[in-house]
């Protein structure tokens, strides 16, 4: 499972992907009874900031579940990571403890549809609360995913 619908699946189930704080954290998650010993965590790299592609910089990598770099700083990359190899690497998952950055194939977004009937701002709280957000569309492909979802009716984008 690639790391998009690694974090989609922990959404649907009103969670988010694995934050570290210390190194006590990262051995829980590194038992030798998990049936695996890689697993997505949920730390991101905005693509469009730039700042962890060309530099490197661990400092624009952000958790999924609050867009901040953390609450107390701790990082366990492996040695010579993040390395953003090709600029394309903006997801990450931990190996044997440590953490390596990796690429998310492209195309991967996850749209779903809340039946429920409600206003832009309302609709855009209850995606925030459910740790997501209002869709964003950025190409025709996007555009008819979207539109399948409820044809010939209105829905709520990001866009404002």
């Amino acid at each position: 499972m690639n790391w998009t619908n690694a974090q989609h699946y922990c959404r649907v189930k009103y969670t988010d992907l694995a934050t570290f704080d210390n190194m006590d954290d990262t051995n829980r998650l590194n038992r030798p009874s998990l049936e695996t010993s890689l697993a997505w965590i949920g730390l991101t790299d905005d693509p469009k900031s730039w700042r962890g592609t060309w530099s490197n910089d661990s400092i624009s990598w952000r958790w999924s579940a609050t867009g901040e770099t953390g609450r107390t700083g701790y990082q366990n990359w492996s040695p010579g990571y993040p390395n953003s190899a090709k600029a394309n690497q903006f997801c990450v998952f931990v190996f044997n403890g440590k953490w390596d950055d990796y690429t998310n194939p492209p195309g991967q977004k996850i749209y779903t549809l809340i039946q429920n009937s409600m206003n832009w701002k309302d609709a855009q709280a209850y995606c925030r609360t459910h740790h997501t957000d209002l869709a964003m569309i950025e190409n025709d492909q996007e555009n008819g995913q979207v539109m399948s979802l409820l044809p010939n009716s209105k829905r709520w984008i990001g866009l404002y």
